[in-house]
């Protein structure tokens, strides 16, 4: 029974015989939320006006926001139950089975901490392209948003009769246009180069996020 409790436990933490942690730690470079590319022309960009992308981009920092704030939260009390574990492993009280219980508690709450690490890491780095963003776009009033409504539908609906739907409508929001052979053509200016040129601002797709 004690060998095959081992097995079971190699299997937990090796995937053929490579350790989870190991694997886990490549998770980190690599955004499991949006990219700054999808951010930039399939959030901003197909929005299709300032006004509707100024409003998805609050959306969406709204939304970061929230799971921040509940990360934090988390993280928090994460931190309080580890050094409660540690001070009951301490007691003298403690029984040798309750401290070996105690002691997977704290590995079970290390792992819970470091899912909320890479969490707060992706949730952080969204928020601070997105902000890049908001501090570019027109922040309008509802009368503003209102009135632009009619240009967003127009641009919208105009699409979907044209047949830029689908593929063609990402590669659209892309600045891009496919020709019969397959090929990639520029298209018409995206929504941020048209504000580009509004604006007079240095190219919104250069942002420095660093």
């Amino acid at each position: 029974m004690k060998k095959l409790k081992k097995n079971t436990m190699k299997k937990l933490i090796t995937i053929n015989s490579t350790p989870l942690d190991e694997i886990t730690d490549t998770f980190l470079g690599v955004p499991f939320g949006n990219s700054d590319f999808q951010i930039q022309n399939f959030i901003v960009n197909g929005s299709l006006t300032p006004e509707r992308a100024f409003r998805t981009v609050c959306l969406e920092m709204q939304t970061k926001i929230s799971a921040l704030r509940t990360a934090h939260f988390g993280h928090e009390k994460l931190k309080i139950d580890l050094e409660e574990l540690d001070e009951k492993i301490n007691d003298t009280k403690t029984n040798k089975f309750d401290k070996r219980r105690y002691e997977i508690e704290i590995l079970e709450k290390t792992h819970d901490q470091k899912d909320l690490n890479k969490l707060i890491l992706d949730a952080t780095h969204e928020l601070e392209t997105l902000h890049e963003y908001w501090k570019i776009l027109p922040h309008t009033t509802r009368e503003e948003f209102e009135e632009k409504e009619a240009i967003y539908f127009q641009t919208s609906l105009s699409r979907q009769v044209l047949g830029i739907v689908g593929a063609r409508e990402s590669l659209s929001n892309m600045g891009l246009e496919i020709t019969e052979k397959g090929e990639f053509v520029e298209g018409l200016p995206t929504m941020l180069l048209k504000l580009q040129k509004t604006l007079g601002l240095d190219n919104p797709a250069q942002i420095d996020n660093g």
